[in-house]
């Protein structure tokens, strides 16, 4: 009996110290698999934020838009390259150009984030981000055109930014590019004839 006892003390030692050891582990998976969560979320938000306001042109906002994404989000070399290739106003006067002839028109703008996706990994220092998306052009609050928006954001987030991301390059790979006209119904035929021809 002594000795069965010991025994049981025994296994439970053991099965005590391997709980102790595998808890902890499993604790930190558990915690890094978070962190990762947390960390794709971040960048994904900040994304998105970033092509949204990089894009607005609706008068009532587009002076805080243009505030947050140059002087926030990207870094002056960014901002520079986007003034340059007109995919950002280059000066207030700019700005007040748009708001102006947009009032005049009764115009503005949606833009619609549909997809965001990690083309490097989420937890690299610097993370590739790529939107896509529509700009959606509107007049008096309705709808008249489509354009396709793709963009890449190379996001920084260290442990040292404390949450908060920051755009360190930019690529436009699509942006205001209208969608294709649908074709009238008798061209429809003709149209797929010569795309065959060409293949």
């Amino acid at each position: 009996m002594a000795k069965t006892r010991q025994h049981n003390r025994i296994s439970s030692l053991r099965l005590w110290l391997i709980v102790a050891a595998v808890v902890p582990l499993m604790a930190a998976c558990t915690s890094k698999e978070q962190k990762l969560k947390e960390r794709e979320k971040t960048l994904t938000d900040f994304a998105t934020a970033v092509v949204q306001n990089m894009y607005d042109r609706n008068p009532q906002t587009i002076r805080e838009s243009m505030n947050t994404v140059m002087k926030q989000q990207l870094t002056q070399k960014v901002v520079e390259k986007l003034q340059n290739s007109k995919d950002l106003p280059e000066t207030e006067i700019d700005e007040l150009k748009i708001i102006d002839e947009n009032q005049r028109k009764h115009a503005s703008n949606k833009v619609e984030v549909d997809i965001v996706r990690n083309l490097t990994p989420i937890e690299k220092d610097e993370v590739q981000m790529k939107v896509t998306g529509k700009d959606i052009a509107l007049v008096d609050g309705k709808a008249t055109d489509d354009k396709v928006i793709s963009v890449i954001v190379t996001c920084q987030l260290t442990d040292e930014m404390g949450g908060y991301a920051r755009g360190t390059d930019l690529v436009v790979l699509a942006s205001a590019k209208p969608a294709a006209p649908l074709a009238p119904a008798k061209a429809v035929g003709v149209a797929a004839k010569k795309g065959k021809r060409h293949r």
